[in-house]
């Protein structure tokens, strides 16, 4: 096929706090598609540039068709609460056929993306920590390179919702290999297998890698944002990278149902001891028993929140609890 520049992957040194898989990571990913085989949560097709200038974003816009594809997966197998879904709707994240569409100029933007490109890990750490915003609410609408990155356009409102999104979802990346070579080590094969069980990948292409694209098969597939779109690539494949986007576990709040004290058990006492036990104070086994332990844990928490220490716990720490656990 006949590319159009396909330029704007930086490529930078894995750091020490990057994680890389199959070491030391803190990203905890399940199997999700067993085939390794995305094609059935494909985005939308979009361009990353215009008749007269190229926005250089390639790494932006093939992070956020690994965020769109895993995001159609978690809706198509009715992982996302009707209540986070109706958040998404109203908010404008879906787009005219139907799909989670991010935009790639907010991202491209808050990444810090140049005339140059960008790299895989400040586009990541953007998403991570800055969230992501809806493709109709900032969309490619600009017609040269310095007016579709004036990050000027980005207003606070932009700002508040897309970090919003971060209340729903949460963002992790590692390297699943790094390296410039047109070869791979078995070990390589068998990390790209079980990675793309669990994502698409962000990879660079050409050689030697200028432009960043996302491998959703182990036949080769992958998605570009110069057209056609969704082809199969035979040439040399580099610096791969997991974007891992999943659900954000939430917090479940102590809700005031009746006042407990010593002696009572049941369900209410035991998530009394969960609670109490997330924040610090410590009531041992979550057994349902308001036993002298979980009497001592209340009375102390009472003490430290300027509560009168009596151990009956009522509304009034049932306030202070909830107070607590909204700041952690």
């Amino acid at each position: 096929m006949e590319y159009v520049q396909q330029t704007g992957l930086l490529i930078k040194p894995v750091a020490p706090e990057n994680y890389v898989m199959g070491g030391y990571t803190k990203l905890s990913a399940v199997t999700r598609v067993a085939s390794g085989d995305w094609s059935n949560q494909l985005p939308t097709r979009e361009k990353q540039y215009a008749f007269f200038f190229d926005t250089m974003s390639c790494t932006t816009f093939s992070a956020l068709n690994q965020c769109e594809m895993q995001g159609y997966w978690l809706i198509d197998n009715d992982h996302i609460s009707t209540e986070d879904l109706l958040w998404l709707h109203e908010n404008g994240y879906f787009d005219e056929n139907g799909l989670l569409n991010f935009s790639d100029r907010f991202t491209a933007i808050m990444s810090g993306t140049t005339e140059r490109g960008n790299d895989f890990v400040s586009v990541w750490e953007s998403i991570r920590k800055n969230g992501l915003l809806p493709e109709s609410n900032f969309s490619f609408n600009a017609n040269s390179f310095g007016e579709y990155h004036d990050r000027t356009k980005i207003t606070e409102a932009m700002k508040t919702k897309a970090k919003k999104l971060l209340e729903i979802f949460e963002f992790k990346y590692e390297w699943v290999f790094y390296h410039n070579s047109e070869s791979f080590t078995q070990e390589e094969l068998e990390k790209i297998k079980v990675a793309l069980t669990q994502a698409p990948l962000h990879i660079g292409i050409a050689i030697p890698a200028t432009h960043a694209i996302t491998l959703y098969s182990n036949d080769r597939d992958v998605f570009d944002h110069y057209e056609p779109f969704a082809y199969k690539y035979n040439g040399s494949i580099h610096f791969g990278m997991k974007g891992y986007m999943s659900l954000k576990e939430k917090k479940k709040m102590y809700t005031y149902t009746k006042t407990l004290k010593l002696g009572d058990k049941g369900i209410l006492v035991k998530e009394l001891q969960n609670a109490l036990n997330s924040i610090g104070y410590n009531c041992g086994l979550a057994d349902g028993e308001l036993g002298k332990k979980t009497d001592i844990a209340i009375k102390l928490f009472q003490k430290e929140n300027s509560l009168v220490a009596d151990g009956w716990f009522g509304p009034k720490s049932a306030t202070k609890l909830a107070e607590i656990q909204k700041k952690n």
